[in-house]
């Protein structure tokens, strides 16, 4: 269903890179209600408070994630390539 999802994302590399954006930060803000009920910054409340009863090893993970696959996307690797490395990643994660 991820793949499915995502398959355009290669097609348009701008809105891949919002997409990896827009999910640190939600990630992001996952850890500080986590950790101390901090503000979410991502605009998605609802989906941060759901996701910070994850382990907080597992939230820094994902950010960390998102970061890398960030990189990943400005050194030109191959769209296709890296939406599916990414969705096995986050299933994996998840």
């Amino acid at each position: 269903a991820m793949l499915k999802a995502s398959a355009r994302l290669p097609e348009n590399r701008a809105q891949f890179r919002e997409v990896l954006a827009r999910l640190e930060a939600l990630f992001r803000d996952a850890c500080a209600l986590r950790c101390a009920n901090g503000p979410v910054l991502s605009g998605a409340e609802e989906m941060a408070a759901r996701l910070s009863a994850l382990p907080l090893k597992r939230l820094l993970r994902l950010t960390e994630l998102m970061r890398a696959y960030q990189e990943k996307l400005e050194r030109n690797v191959n769209g296709s390539l890296l939406t599916a490395a990414l969705c096995i990643e986050l299933k994996r994660e998840g």
